[in-house]
């Protein structure tokens, strides 16, 4: 003879779970582009991107026209950057998260520039390229004994 308890079991294993209906996943209306700004050694670059992270448009001090040290002085920067903003009406775009990169001059009147050119930007996020470890120090010179 089967127990209760043993009926329970069977049933619990027979029963199917079941199926719930898929959940509506949140649509986000407003698209944000990224307009970055990155300092390499040398230059600077300006991309706008697609939120999925297709570029549309990449600019750098030397496409327009600065070479060598040139690239990296204030000068080169605010050309480079009026004229990405003056394109930038071109495009259309409702809104943009403002990325800077490894910038540490020249922060607060690349902002300003921003404003004047009424750009709707959402946010501004500071983005720096640290080493893990830190930086390596400086190979310390031998000193040479003097002998009277």
């Amino acid at each position: 003879m089967v127990s209760k308890n043993q009926k329970v079991l069977k049933k619990s294993i027979v029963r199917r779970p079941s199926i719930s209906k898929p959940k509506k996943r949140l649509i986000f209306k407003n698209i944000c582009y990224r307009l970055v700004l990155t300092q390499a050694s040398t230059n600077y670059f300006i991309s706008l991107t697609k939120p999925n992270g297709q570029v549309i448009d990449l600019k750098s001090c030397g496409s327009i026209g600065f070479k060598g040290s040139a690239c990296s002085n204030y000068i080169a920067l605010m050309t480079l950057w009026q004229s990405f903003l003056l394109n930038l009406a071109q495009w259309k775009i409702p809104h943009v998260v403002f990325i800077l990169k490894n910038v540490s001059r020249y922060r607060r009147k690349l902002v300003s520039v921003l404003k004047d050119f009424k750009v709707p930007v959402i946010g501004i996020r500071f983005e720096y390229t640290l080493p893990h470890n830190g930086c390596r120090f400086k190979k310390q010179r031998r000193k040479k004994n003097k002998k009277r």
